[in-house]
């Protein structure tokens, strides 16, 4: 297959392989993660007919739910410095297994240990998915063109929202078998166990470390990529603290989060307290939010790459183009939701399923960003930032619980969420003026690039110029 004259080896490459691969540690994360909601219900109570499956009088499963999110705040930072030291790969293969066994062993430990033993495994679980995020971006930015990262990254959150609905339906199911709630311990982690053999041999965490990429698809990747091997090397901290076009992103993230916790954490609770929509109700609009996040992604992620690809825009420009369809639309659809008058439950629905899916218009935005300044230090970047925003998204809840401390109080609600709507137009601001897609100077590191020929480096780099 070529691409302006330039053979860059077959139509389904190596590339794509591992762009799989990585969607597949997304879903084995969020199926793994929120299925286990469902599979702590059945350990707590009898849901299946058969006499020998056991349940525990546990009364604290909130605080068991809470401790998964303990563990995974922590390690976040650490992946950039551990990803340069043993390189993206042996930390996201570490990472799956552990995630994998420590749910396996749940019904063996919740017999021997009790609550405390799961809570035990459910912290070792967050710490290894802390891993995977960063990791997967970090991987990511070895693997992905510049005018397909939006289509891949697109992909690879796919594999997170299939393995959320999987999860909780399979566990649901399995829960209620004959079978019980042991088994939906087995099954998925079964299939992390077997992602890790096949990665340990097919994956790889850039073209110059693969063993059987063809040489045509490794030129084209490292010449388009100018790729660099980083193990080893001292993050630059400070450079990225002191990046404008890091804060640019990180502000973004922050604020954005602080929506996303009011839409998916709040949103329930005000939709049942206020509007008075049942649980069956509540489930439908999850459902058809979802179904809408699925096509939004996939379809902004296209637009993006086309601008990029046809030079119609830059890729900072596009950045900030989606970028602001997000957090605009998402700040006038808030407005529009809390002031809907009573008993439009049509546009209630309507109003919520559009600002779900305006808010996936950040997949070609700024969630992408760190790829296209810092692709040598992006899992280092996303570490920082999704540490941050996790943080940050603990206040929330409670920010929210002090405003409202009467639940069925829409004037309270109101305060919630213009604060939100303030928080995108302010952030997005911000991103205008200082957000950027092209190759930060601290990005490059003094290691050797993989390419020699500095005639050929020459060629692509002026390329690559063109496409930032």
């Amino acid at each position: 297959m070529k691409d302006d004259g330039i053979y860059k080896g077959p139509f389904i490459g190596t590339r794509h392989i591992q762009f799989v691969f990585l969607a597949f540690v997304g879903f084995l994360a969020y199926s793994t993660r929120f299925g286990f909601s469902i599979s702590l219900l059945a350990m707590t109570q009898n849901s299946s007919s058969n006499p020998d499956i056991p349940y525990y009088n546990w009364t604290n499963k909130s605080f068991i739910l809470s401790t998964f999110f303990w563990g995974y705040v922590l390690p976040q930072i650490a992946v950039g410095i551990l990803g340069t030291k043993f390189g993206i790969k042996n930390l996201i293969l570490v990472a799956v297994f552990i995630n994998s066994l420590c749910m396996f062993i749940i019904p063996t430990i919740a017999v021997h240990f009790g609550s405390q033993g799961v809570m035990v495994c459910r912290i070792l679980q967050g710490i290894a998915q802390g891993f995977m995020v960063p990791s997967i971006h970090g991987a990511i930015g070895k693997w992905a063109l510049p005018k397909e990262r939006c289509r891949v990254y697109a992909f690879i959150s796919t594999g997170y929202l299939v393995g959320y609905g999987v999860g909780v339906v399979t566990a649901g199911y399995i829960c209620a078998s004959w079978a019980g709630w042991p088994l939906s311990f087995y099954l998925l982690p079964s299939t992390g166990f077997l992602w890790v053999i096949l990665y340990y041999f097919f994956g790889a965490a850039s073209p110059a470390t693969h063993k059987t990429i063809t040489e045509a698809e490794r030129n084209y990747l490292q010449t388009s990529l100018m790729s660099q091997n980083i193990r080893n090397v001292t993050i630059p901290y400070r450079a990225i603290l002191t990046s404008p076009a890091f804060w640019a992103q990180a502000i973004m993230a922050l604020c954005s989060g602080w929506g996303y916790s009011i839409i998916v954490t709040e949103m329930p609770i005000y939709m049942d307290k206020v509007l008075k929509f049942n649980i069956q109700s509540n489930g439908l609009v999850s459902a058809l939010s979802s179904i809408n996040l699925l096509l939004t992604v996939n379809g902004s992620a296209i637009v993006a790459d086309y601008l990029v690809e046809h030079n119609y825009l830059t890729i900072g420009h596009t950045r900030k183009l989606m970028s602001s369809l997000g957090a605009f639309g998402c700040a006038v659809l808030m407005m529009i939701f809390i002031y809907l008058p009573d008993h439009s439950n049509t546009l209630f629905v309507v109003t919520l399923v559009a600002i779900n899916g305006v808010r996936s218009f950040s997949t070609g935005g700024f969630s992408i960003n760190h790829l296209d300044y810092a692709p040598n230090f992006a899992a280092a970047v996303m570490g920082i930032i999704n540490t941050c925003a996790e943080l940050f998204s603990f206040i929330t809840p409670m920010a929210t619980q002090y405003i409202v401390y009467d639940e069925s109080d829409r004037s309270l609600w109101r305060i919630v969420f213009i604060t939100a709507a303030c928080l995108y137009v302010v952030s997005i601001c911000f991103y205008l003026v200082f957000a950027s897609g092209e190759v930060q100077p601290w990005n490059h590191t003094p290691v050797e690039p993989l390419v020699e020929n500095s005639n050929i480096k020459e060629e692509y780099e002026s390329e690559i110029k063109l496409l930032v």
